[in-house]
């Protein structure tokens, strides 16, 4: 039996067995409740399931992997979305089980979230108006005084701290590469002279996911279809202002000969420059809240939209012009709801941090695939360390986030 087979089957006898599980979600103690994998990250194993009596569809999710900065991660992720639940636009926290007895390091139970994946490679119109508007309603949810969440003194110093610690465990490693260091130590350089760059009081005072991929942004196809609509009488055009061309959609990165030849998206002017207030009444749902923070709205924008977290999952490169329009519409979305601050200085920082982070990420990997081949990874990890870690990727990284 592998581990896929393994972990479906440990997933099928907990919900068959766990009575108080059963009662949270209001199935009768006799329903069968049948899991189906729903995906797998670098932290969890996701399974779906539905009541049988009325079709009411939940996520099961099984920690394999804790996060930094807590113990408890499952517990760390219910609160997060306890108290993102008034933005309406997050899992609803049903279920955990943090004890014992729970499979891997915790589970907890989520409603289900209708909506597609935001997909780089195919990109609808209206869906980074969707993308924008979910982030905006997220980050306007004000912050308790009791809120357990990591508020870190300043997230973009903390975050340049964890890039380096990750590089020196990379370099303590049998895997480390001269060509790969020479890089690291430029970029770092360059990060190193932004990581101080201040913020506004107020800045961090919101609860930012830190992590944006792209497939933690579930929009159902008539929200992506409204806020194209609507980006379209903003602009006055016949389509939404955030679709790239033909051939920025495409936008291939294609590896080979142990390279990464990159292609970057090309943007449109963003839809109604004075247009304030909603893109979209109902965008969707923004999922997976692994790590949150208190802290920095710029975190996440920068985050979304720097090329590294777009290639992630997609062949797709996020050029300057497409994230600086991406940029204006979270304004717009936001729409007054909390001050810009210093959002303009500290996101060019955090973009460039972001850059870091995937680099730093990338290197730690390399050292521990080597160190341990049983280590849990997935299948795209495995294929794009390699490209990230490409000197064409670099190049375009020193170039496009670092100006270098």
């Amino acid at each position: 039996m592998d581990s896929m087979e393994r972990g479906l089957a440990e997933a099928r006898a907990y919900l068959a067995g766990n009575a108080a599980l059963r009662q949270a979600v209001g199935a009768a103690p006799g329903a069968v409740l049948e899991p189906r994998p729903l995906g797998m990250g670098e932290h969890n194993l996701n399974y779906a399931f539905a009541d049988p009596a009325d079709g009411r569809r939940f996520v099961l999710r099984v920690n394999v992997t804790r996060q930094p900065f807590h113990d408890n991660q499952v517990r760390y992720e219910f609160d997060a979305l306890t108290a993102l639940a008034p933005s309406g636009r997050v899992p609803a926290p049903l279920y955990l089980d943090d004890g014992p007895d729970a499979p891997g390091h915790g589970a907890l139970v989520i409603g289900f979230c209708e909506g597609d994946e935001l997909d780089f490679d195919r990109l609808r119109p209206g869906d980074l108006r969707c993308a924008a508007q979910l982030m905006a309603d997220v980050h306007a949810v004000p912050v308790g005084p009791n809120c357990p969440l990591h508020r870190p003194t300043d997230p973009l110093r903390e975050l340049f701290g964890e890039c380096l610690a990750r590089f020196d465990l990379y370099r303590a490693s049998p895997a480390e590469d001269p060509r790969i260091t020479r890089w690291v130590n430029a970029l770092t350089a360059a990060a190193a002279a932004v990581a101080d760059t201040p913020a506004a009081p107020g800045d961090c005072a919101h609860i930012v996911n830190t992590e944006p991929l792209p497939s933690h942004f579930l929009i159902p196809a008539a929200a992506a279809a409204e806020a194209a609509r609507a980006g379209a009488d903003d602009e006055g055009v016949g389509r939404g202002a955030d679709v790239p061309t033909a051939s920025a959609a495409a936008a291939p990165a294609t590896r080979g000969g142990g390279g990464v030849s990159l292609a970057v998206g090309v943007a449109h002017p963003a839809g109604g420059a004075g247009a304030r207030g909603r893109l979209c009444a109902a965008p969707g749902s923004f999922v997976d809240w692994e790590r949150p923070v208190i802290g920095d709205v710029a975190q996440d924008v920068a985050f979304f939209t720097a090329p590294t977290t777009t290639f992630w999952d997609s062949d797709y490169l996020m050029g300057p012009d497409v994230a600086a329009a991406f940029v204006e519409d979270y304004w717009r979305a936001v729409d007054g709801r909390f001050s810009r601050g210093a959002f303009d200085a500290r996101y060019r920082a955090f973009r460039m941090m972001a850059a870091l982070r995937a680099v730093a990420w990338c290197c730690r990997a390399l050292a521990q695939f080597g160190a341990d081949p049983r280590l849990h990874r997935t299948d795209r990890a495995v294929a794009k360390v390699p490209a990230y870690l490409s000197d064409e990727f670099l190049e375009m990284l020193a170039r496009d986030c670092f100006g270098l």
